[in-house]
């Protein structure tokens, strides 16, 4: 994802892709949810990628945007979009929003965590990041918690510990996520690091976007992967009350440990990170044929 506009198009905020397009985005672009996507049962897989696609185009409003006025217009015209679709007004002529309309009737799904999602990505917006730790948990749940419950709702589990369990596991996975994100955001001059973490171990935002020699990040990094981890062992406690159909979307637990492993032998400096590791699909399979997550 690239900074190419800040203009938002006329039918949407920029240009919409087709189903085939849709697709190779998520693939492209959320490789991993991709590779979980895939043991999915097949007739869930359209709904998954709309799923999955609405919460790329939200996710990627602030790297496409030089202004948060533009961010917040975009937004904006998401919550608008949501709110046709819940209420049965006219929905607008965008492909990702008329695909996601399909799944949201088609499924039944809640509109809350819509609502939740993009009030959270207002976060995304603004110059300093979280304000600490528990607001960074509060963004993570409603981000990737809110899109993982919303993917195993689509997958046929509604009761309320499956419902937690995914929130646990998307949650995590967020936390997991803004850590590994730290080096690409310096770049972008941004930060997810929470700002009292950063105060208390004199870490100003210019040393961190400038990747200073030797700038120890590990004291802030660390205690949002410990986080992480206990959100992933949270989820999985409760895995025996998600049906066996639905378990695909907490798969990325099984993915976190390996990303928690190597952020540990880095010394929890996500600058020092290993290139991704290549099993991911077989990890992901043998998993899932355990019926595990």
């Amino acid at each position: 994802m690239t900074a190419d506009s800040t203009k938002p198009a006329a039918n949407g905020p920029e240009a919409a892709p087709g189903a085939a397009e849709l697709a190779a985005q998520v693939q492209a672009l959320d490789p991993e949810r991709w590779l979980a996507l895939l043991l999915a049962p097949r007739a869930a897989q359209p709904d998954l990628v709309a799923l999955y696609g609405f919460n790329l185009e939200i996710a990627k409003i602030r790297e496409i945007t030089r202004e948060p006025l533009i961010g917040a217009m975009r937004l904006q015209w998401w919550r608008d979009a949501i709110e046709a679709i819940f209420t049965g007004a006219r929905i607008p002529h965008h492909g990702v929003a008329q695909k996601l309309a399909g799944t949201i009737r088609g499924r039944g799904l809640p509109r809350a965590p819509f609502d939740a999602l993009l009030d959270a990505r207002e976060l995304d917006l603004e110059l300093e990041g979280p304000a600490d730790l528990a607001a960074l948990e509060t963004y993570a749940a409603a981000t990737g918690g809110g899109l993982a419950e919303l993917a195993v709702r689509v997958l046929g589990a509604t009761e309320p510990p499956a419902i937690e369990a995914a929130r646990h596991i998307g949650t995590g996975w967020a936390l997991l996520g803004t850590v590994r994100a730290i080096p690409f955001l310096a770049t972008l001059q941004r930060t997810m690091l929470p700002a009292d973490l950063r105060r208390a171990h004199g870490v100003s935002t210019n040393a961190l976007f400038e990747g200073r020699a030797g700038l120890d990040v590990a004291p802030m990094v660390e205690p949002i992967a410990a986080r992480a981890r206990a959100s992933f062992e949270a989820g999985r406690a409760l895995r025996k009350a998600v049906p066996r159909r639905a378990r695909s979307a907490l798969l990325l637990a099984t993915l976190a440990d390996a990303h928690l492993a190597d952020l540990a032998r880095a010394g929890y400096d996500p600058f020092r990170l290993p290139e991704p590791r290549k099993d991911a699909a077989l990890r992901l399979g043998w998993r899932w044929l355990r019926g595990r997550f």
